[in-house]
């Protein structure tokens, strides 16, 4: 997903399920900036995301993984200052098969 880039303006939409948390905290706000710059006038990001600070490496449903999320204040921040208009901003815990799981969902307009 860090090397992808249709160009600015050029989509109308966004979907990033369970996706963005598989970046680097540090990678996530540019990328997020970038997602943002992809967006037509009224085009939609559709992204869930952690609901912490920090990163988790370990063991998931048999593979190792690695999961990571940045502060929800600075998430919402990066894109607000990306000309975004926050429309739903949820916590939504879901039971995994290892246990229960908690992730933001955020929606937002260009």
């Amino acid at each position: 997903m860090t090397a992808f880039d249709p160009g600015e303006g050029s989509v109308d939409g966004v979907t990033a399920c369970y996706s963005l948390t598989h970046l680097p905290a540090d990678r996530q706000p540019e990328m997020f900036r970038r997602i943002a710059s992809w967006l037509r006038p009224g085009g939609v990001v559709l992204a869930s995301l952690g609901t912490g600070g920090g990163d988790w490496s370990g063991e998931w449903l048999g593979v190792p993984m690695f999961f990571s999320s940045i502060d929800p204040d600075a998430a919402r921040g990066v894109l607000t200052a990306a000309g975004l208009a926050i429309e739903i901003d949820e916590t939504v815990t879901i039971r995994e098969p290892e246990g229960d799981a908690t992730f933001r969902w955020l929606m937002a307009r260009r």
